[in-house]
């Protein structure tokens, strides 16, 4: 130690220096919990920032969507058809094909857009849990810089990897698939089979987050991850499963929450005025706090893979590239990327010029 007050500040240690202690396959999901409330209160901002970005993609459309629906419902007519036969919809009412031919579009833009933002939302959780863990926690906007950075990366692996769970699933379930029926039930055990099938890949987004290889070579890692302590990896599989149930269900109850309030309240499309507006504005709170859902079963289904990952490998230096360096002169930052913000503001010029041609609708 030096006593010299003009000697240069000591720079923190890298990220991968840190000792992380190697969790048992019983323990990774209790540890990986606890990082998690440890992280509470970045997941929190951070998943006020996806619910936004949800609203960005999907509240144009939506808007329109409600708007059409209260035309449709506020003629006798077709509200009675609704009811009774929507399918004879389109058929006696030709003229309403073409507006809502254009919602599907804004309808289906948006969901290509949340699928980008839940990709974003995986990198970013795995970012802050990764900070967390070695004690040198991410702001939100280094978080954001670490899911652009390997955005690419991630949807190329999950890509890979959901084709080949799907494939699988296929291969189990077209035996015993009945034509003309839902078999929910079978394509629920045709996923859960192809994701346990999938088991050796558990680590391949952690990783790219946090040991910055590409997409070969993460998955190439992860199975030998896997082959080294394969139990960890089922539970970690097992549990992304488990909650991936508990976010339906959530979804779920919030959806009948939301709709109770609006029984509660008198509120509806057909009403028109304040209870119109009033209407809007609860779906619109239900997209952000979808969005927010997001991010929060995000991070706690990544929380597992984090801790058993760093366990594992002991490096997260991966994060390193997204890190603020005291004295550095400040990165360009944007909260949202160029290609999304265009996308998004196309959305909303695009809602705003088809609102003339669902007002002018003839039912």
């Amino acid at each position: 130690m030096t006593d010299d007050p003009n000697a240069p500040a000591a720079q923190p240690a890298p990220t991968w220096t840190r000792a992380y202690e190697t969790p048992t396959a019983r323990k990774v999901v209790s540890a990986g919990l606890q990082l998690a409330v440890d992280a509470t209160a970045s997941i929190r901002r951070a998943s006020i920032y996806i619910g936004l970005l949800a609203l960005g993609a999907f509240g144009p459309a939506v808007l329109l969507l409600l708007l059409a629906i209260g035309r449709l419902l506020g003629n006798p007519d077709t509200a009675a058809l609704i009811v009774s036969d929507p399918s004879r919809l389109f058929y006696e009412h030709p003229g309403i094909a073409e507006p809502f031919l254009y919602i599907y579009v804004l309808l289906i833009t948006g969901i290509i857009l949340l699928g980008a933002i839940s990709i974003d939302a995986q990198a970013m959780a795995i970012a802050i849990l990764g900070g967390q863990a070695a004690d040198r926690p991410l702001g939100i906007r280094e978080a954001i810089t670490r899911a652009r950075q390997v955005f690419w990366r991630l949807a190329g692996a999950g890509f890979l990897v959901g084709l080949a769970s799907t494939v699988v699933a296929l291969v189990v379930t077209l035996p015993f698939a009945k034509p003309f029926e839902t078999n929910t039930g079978l394509s629920f055990l045709g996923s859960m089979i192809g994701a346990l099938v999938l088991t050796p890949f558990a680590f391949a987004a952690t990783g790219i987050v946090l040991g910055d290889v590409g997409v070969t070579e993460t998955l190439r890692r992860s199975m030998t991850l896997f082959r080294a302590r394969p139990r960890i990896a089922l539970v970690v599989t097992l549990f992304t499963l488990v909650t991936s149930a508990i976010q339906s269900f959530a979804i779920g109850a919030g959806a009948d929450i939301a709709q109770r309030v609006g029984e509660l309240l008198h509120l509806g499309l057909d009403q028109g005025g304040v209870q119109v507006f009033l209407t809007a504005l609860i779906v619109l709170a239900f997209i952000v706090a979808f969005g927010s859902l997001t991010f929060t079963i995000a991070a706690i289904v990544a929380a597992p893979q984090v801790t058993g990952f760093l366990g594992l490998t002991y490096y997260s230096g991966g994060l390193d590239r997204a890190r603020t360096v005291e004295g550095a002169p400040p990165r360009r930052f944007l909260w949202v990327s160029v290609p999304m913000l265009v996308t998004m503001a196309g959305l909303l010029i695009l809602a705003i010029l088809g609102l003339p041609t669902i007002i002018a609708v003839q039912l």
